[in-house]
C-alpha cells in the first residue's frame, strides 16, 4: 500500500513456483505469514486500482498527514487513496474540493468495504480509522 499511494509499481519475487534456489527451493514455505499477506494485498490494491483513473493520479505527500496519499484532485473523478499504515487519527487537505465526497473504508484485516458518511470538500479533514490497525481511506465522487 505504501508503494501504490506513492506512485509506484508493485512487485513481488514470489517463489510459489519451486523453480528458484532459497524462495521457491525445496525448503521455501509457501505459507509463511508475510508472503501469504503480500500477495491477498496485492490483489486489494488492484481491486482498488480497477475503481480510479490511473493514468489521471499522482502521489501527494503533504495532503494527508499519513505521508501516502494518492490523488486525483480535479473534478470529474476526484478521488483520494490515503494509506494509514498505523490507523488512528489522520487529515487529509481537501482544500481544493468544492463538493462532497463518498467515504469508504478499506479493512486490509478482513478485506472488506465499509461505507461512511460523506465529507464535504473545502478544508482539511480530520479522519479517524475505524479499528486499531492499517486502513486505507478512499474518498470519491458519488
Amino acid at each position: 500500500w505504501k508503494a501504490f499511494t506513492r506512485g509506484q509499481y508493485l512487485a513481488l519475487m514470489d517463489g510459489y513456483d519451486g523453480a528458484a534456489y532459497g524462495a521457491g527451493g525445496a525448503e521455501f514455505d509457501y505459507s509463511q505469514a508475510a508472503t501469504v499477506d503480500a500477495r491477498r494485498n496485492i490483489g486489494y490494491v488492484r481491486e482498488l486500482a480497477s475503481r480510479i483513473d490511473l493514468l489521471a493520479t499522482r502521489p501527494d505527500t503533504l495532503l494527508c498527514s499519513t505521508g501516502y496519499c494518492l490523488v486525483q484532485p480535479q473534478s470529474p473523478g476526484t478521488t483520494f487513496v490515503v494509506y494509514a499504515p498505523e490507523g488512528g487519527d489522520f487529515t487529509v487537505d481537501l482544500t481544493g474540493v468544492s463538493h462532497s465526497l463518498q467515504v469508504e473504508w478499506f479493512d486490509l484485516a478482513t478485506g472488506f468495504w465499509q461505507p461512511a458518511p460523506p465529507v464535504e470538500g473545502g478544508g482539511v479533514r480530520d479522519f479517524s480509522a475505524p479499528e486499531a490497525w492499517a486502513a486505507v481511506l478512499f474518498l470519491h465522487e458519488p
